[in-house]
């Protein structure tokens, strides 16, 4: 269900957070970490309200003892 009405500059951000979460997943499911942080970022930066991506990329960063952007994340 969406958010916001189709055709709006909001749903495109949010089809674009999802996108970039998925290929995401698909970067960390080949072995490539990097990759996969790089675009837990963008979907984050494109669309901050994105939970998934948030808490995704908080993930990333606290399996890495960097709890200071996790919270900056949340």
């Amino acid at each position: 269900e969406r958010l916001a009405p189709p055709g709006t500059i909001e749903t495109a951000r949010a089809d674009r957070a999802a996108l970039l979460l998925q290929q995401a997943a698909e970067a960390d499911s080949a072995g490539n970490g990097d990759r996969a942080v790089t675009l837990l970022r963008e979907a984050h930066n494109s669309n901050p309200g994105f939970a998934p991506a948030a808490q995704k990329l908080a993930r990333h960063y606290l399996d890495r003892g960097r709890r200071a952007d996790a919270v900056r994340v949340m």
